[in-house]
């Protein structure tokens, strides 16, 4: 009766062992978030963000001193 017992513990934990590797997790499990932030946001608008100009340089202008 023990060897029953001891041998369907090992099967229970081998089967949940494998279950844990294999399976996926179950994806509809959602983790909230409480707290304050730790840093503030930014609140730009389209007038505080400029477009950058980029010129190409030829590889002359690299060998000049």
């Amino acid at each position: 009766m023990i060897r029953l017992i001891f041998w369907a513990i090992i099967i229970y934990f081998g089967f949940r062992l494998i279950q844990g590797l294999f399976l996926p997790k179950n994806p509809s499990t959602r983790q909230n978030v409480r707290g304050k932030r730790k840093s503030d946001s930014l609140d730009l608008s389209n007038m505080d963000v400029e477009d950058a100009n980029f010129r190409e340089i030829d590889d002359d202008e690299k060998k000049r001193p």
